[in-house]
């Protein structure tokens, strides 16, 4: 992690990348390695307890992660233009994400299934993993923001 961050740094000195995308490449792998450690203990209490579930968890974080891949990158588009609000881009793409889980739930709730409450469960866990991941982002695009505003 400290090669891969001094590598980033020497990029951005020597303004051959944007320190915007570095913050988004940094918050990705650490979402990566969130949700990968989280999809382990998962998997291993669904594997202990034979748990069944409707939608396969694989799924579950693919579907997160694709959502997180695409609401960062959403924060991240037109950054610093004047205009940009990222309080209000950031609650629209979640109220957006939102509505996409909603779709993603259908069928569950749909079904005649007995145990809806460990799908939700396993659906509502991994949801809050990526959220806070979105909210660290815009954190750190609010954080870079003001730091260029001072140095400015």
């Amino acid at each position: 992690w400290i090669y891969l961050g001094k590598c980033c740094y020497s990029l951005v000195e020597e303004k051959i990348m944007n320190p915007v995308l570095i913050i988004y490449f940094k918050n990705l792998l650490k979402t990566l390695l969130i949700m990968g450690v989280f999809f382990v203990i998962h998997f291993y209490i669904e594997y202990e307890y034979k748990k069944k579930s409707y939608y396969p968890l694989w799924s579950i974080y693919l579907f997160h992660m694709m959502s997180v891949f695409l609401i960062n990158m959403l924060l991240k588009k037109d950054f610093g233009r004047k205009d940009y609000s990222i309080a209000n881009r950031f609650l629209f793409v979640t109220a957006l994400q939102m509505l996409l889980c909603l779709f993603f739930l259908i069928p569950l709730f749909l079904e005649n299934q007995m145990d809806k409450e460990w799908d939700t469960l396993s659906f509502i866990t991994v949801f809050f993993v990526a959220l806070f991941s979105e909210v660290f982002f815009a954190l750190s695009l609010l954080n870079y923001q003001e730091a260029n505003k001072i140095n400015d």
